[in-house]
């Protein structure tokens, strides 16, 4: 017990750290508390890379792990604490409240929180050791990194996607590890978290460009999304990969204040994206190159937009690059290609079927809000140049997702329509909160300058 809470007070001191330290300076109280959640998200996937990296040295998630892990830990919470803090120097544009439309967003916000609370409380109880993919992947490799001598022995099981990378796995293990029991109550614990993470963020992130009465329709718009809602107690690694793709998305709205910082949180938030399942591999594959070719410039600063989107990538994936080249098997999606692949390419068959099921699964993710928020586009008037500086080349690899996906599926090596009914809206769920963002956004809101004050 001692540990664990030591491992949450560093994390929480890290993450007020790395705001204090990494952001740019804060705007207002949504964009202090934007940057605390985001820095503490940043700090507690990462130090799972630093796990993965002391258990592939010593073996098995152990006490000698976990104490490696907090002096590492330790060591970066002071560096983040060093020197003065930050002070905004040049007052920022800060969204005006518009306090009667506040409290009645807020007041529906709350009562959506609220139903969507006792619905997680009812599935967690109903299905407490998650979903399928949970008990079948993700918890059963915690299992292994805590009991099993040959903790390795996960990666040489065919079944159970074992070369899905680690840090859901070692976020569960190493609680379980610290508390000394395998309880049920830490992955849903991590589940609950990671799906308010996600939601605090698209809220937050809203609030901080176009004020709290946006931030909190934003949030319940997500919530109101039955599939997204369900998964938030599923212990599965779709809701984290959404948080690590909403991230990303969020620290390109920051360039326009701190290019250079922006850019290594971005690819850093991306990195980790990878760290969690295959499906953030893609999103580095298509932000890496938006980053550094589509918008247009000098050599000079393409070289310094690649040097820092690199800075942040980096770290993190060379521990993508480890796993993946000494523990984990091909992927069966690459594996079984053969002969049979161009056939499949060439087939129109399949790529009707792709289609016709985009809209089914996309009509049944978000239900009714496919009609309600064109409408809201339309009254609101979206124009792109209302979107924060910078964010291009983001929205681009944001919007090429759905098209590798769909490439992905043509080329499928499994049962189409089965592939495509287990696994299509968990897709889509990866993308709703950062689809969410960059429409909540796109719409001008009044503002008024902040006051200079110290940054948190």
């Amino acid at each position: 017990m001692i540990l664990f809470l030591l491992f949450l007070a560093l994390t929480v001191a890290a993450g007020a750290g790395c705001a204090r330290r990494l952001f740019p300076a804060s705007e207002g109280a949504a964009d202090r508390w934007l940057q605390f959640v985001l820095g503490t998200c940043l700090v507690l996937g990462t130090s799972t890379a630093v796990l993965f990296l002391t258990v592939f040295a010593v073996g098995g998630v152990g006490s000698t792990a976990l104490i490696v892990e907090l002096v590492v830990l330790s060591a970066f919470t002071a560096w983040t604490w060093r020197g003065p803090a930050r002070e905004n120097l040049v007052p920022g544009l800060v969204p005006t409240r518009r306090r009667g439309v506040l409290g009645v967003v807020a007041a529906l916000a709350v009562v959506g929180f609220g139903f969507t609370t006792w619905k997680l409380w009812t599935l967690s109880a109903m299905q407490p050791h998650g979903t399928w993919d949970a008990w079948a992947i993700w918890n059963v490799r915690a299992r292994f990194l805590v009991r099993a001598e040959d903790w390795t022995a996960a990666f040489r099981v065919e079944r159970g996607q074992p070369d899905y990378p680690l840090l859901l796995p070692l976020t569960v293990a190493r609680f379980w590890t610290a508390l000394g029991t395998e309880t049920t109550r830490v992955p849903v614990g991590v589940a609950v978290a990671f799906f308010a993470a996600t939601v605090s963020v698209l809220g937050l992130a809203v609030a901080r460009w176009r004020g709290p009465e946006r931030g909190w329709l934003a949030a319940l718009v997500c919530v109101a999304a039955p599939f997204f809602a369900e998964h938030g107690i599923s212990q599965d690694a779709d809701v984290v990969v959404s948080l690590f793709l909403l991230i990303t998305i969020v620290a390109f709205s920051y360039r326009a204040r701190a290019p250079r910082r922006a850019l290594i949180l971005a690819g850093w938030s991306a990195a980790l994206a990878a760290w969690t399942k295959n499906e953030g591999l893609l999103l580095l594959a298509l932000l890496t190159p938006a980053t550094i070719f589509v918008e247009r410039g000098s050599a000079r600063a393409i070289r310094e937009r690649s040097v820092a989107f690199l800075t942040g990538v980096l770290p993190v994936a060379a521990t993508v690059a480890l796993f993946k080249t000494a523990l984990a098997p091909p992927s069966q999606l690459f594996k079984r290609q053969g002969e049979t692949t161009l056939d499949r390419i060439q087939d129109p068959g399949r790529y009707q079927l792709i289609a016709a099921e985009y809209w089914e699964s996309a009509r049944e993710f978000a239900g009714p809000l496919l009609v309600l928020v064109p409408i809201y586009v339309i009254l609101m008037g979206a124009r792109r140049r209302h979107l924060p500086s910078g964010m291009r080349p983001a929205l681009l690899a944001l919007a090429l997702m759905p098209v590798g996906y769909f490439a992905i599926y043509v080329i499928a090596p499994f049962p189409l329509d089965t592939y495509l009914d287990y696994s299509l809206r968990r897709l889509l769920l990866h993308l709703w909160p950062s689809a969410l963002f960059a429409l909540f956004v796109a719409f001008p809101a009044p503002t008024r300058r902040e006051e200079s004050s110290p940054a948190s």
